[in-house]
């Protein structure tokens, strides 16, 4: 069904809506019949809603669905070795976008609901990026429609970005008698889940002085509510006082 999609059609913007939503039902799927694959620490605030976190959040989407873009820009679509390859990029970023948020849905459900207000647009932004491969790998479109489709894309990361970091939950600081920089209030919280593209992110468990950040949707679908491992998300923050971030 998923290599279906990956078919030039009339409305391939329709076709990569469908892979999403399919590929996000099926973790729904796997978390409803195995829910140890969400983890067991709950959704919980993690972003501090600064510029930074945003930055953060939009770099590491836009790397991931630049993916797309470069392949049609490079021809990946001209060589059927190279459809091949562009086939099993796209697909692997939707995969690794929507299964994980399927399945944190399925487990948490509306607990989670408060840390994914931007999941509409960033499913928008990966589907438009999808399309674009598809519209692409087999037939000839303007390098205008291709120039369009990226600047959409971008406008709904930073929507999605902001999103994310200003109207989720965040967490709060206090200031400490003897400390001049705010430090966050923190319980020990263990990783629960491994992910990488459009989900919301969370900082893991860290120990003074020392602590990473994770993201969200493919996109690493979530930032603001889950952690991840900083060496799939490739987000990072300069050391200081304990706090914590978010997940997709």
């Amino acid at each position: 069904m998923v290599a279906t999609r990956l078919k030039a059609e009339p409305e391939p913007l329709i076709d990569a809506a469908l892979l999403v939503v399919e590929l996000t039902a099926a973790g729904a799927i796997c978390g409803a019949i195995c829910p140890s694959l969400a983890g067991h620490v709950p959704p919980h605030p993690t972003l501090h809603g600064t510029l930074g976190d945003a930055a953060s959040i939009l770099a590491n989407n836009v790397r991931v669905l630049a993916a797309p873009f470069v392949a049609v820009v490079v021809g990946f679509q001209e060589t059927s070795f190279g459809r091949r390859v562009g086939d099993l990029l796209v697909i692997l970023i939707a995969a690794v976008s929507a299964v994980p948020v399927g399945i944190a849905l399925a487990h948490w459900g509306t607990r989670l609901t408060p840390y994914v207000p931007q999941l509409p647009t960033e499913w928008a932004a990966l589907a438009i990026a999808i399309a674009t491969w598809i519209d692409s790998r087999d037939r000839t479109t303007p390098a205008g429609r291709v120039g369009a489709s990226a600047v959409a894309v971008l406008l709904l990361l930073v929507i999605s970005a902001s999103l994310e970091t200003w109207c989720t939950p965040h967490r709060h600081t206090v200031r400490p008698a003897r400390q001049s920089t705010p430090v966050t209030v923190r319980e020990p919280i263990p990783m629960w889940m491994v992910g990488w593209l459009p989900a919301p992110r969370i900082l893991a468990p860290v120990r003074p002085h020392r602590f990473k950040v994770a993201r969200s949707l493919p996109l690493t679908p979530f930032g603001s509510a889950r952690p991840h491992k900083p060496a799939l998300t490739g987000l990072h923050q300069p050391p200081r006082p304990p706090q914590e971030g978010s997940q997709k």
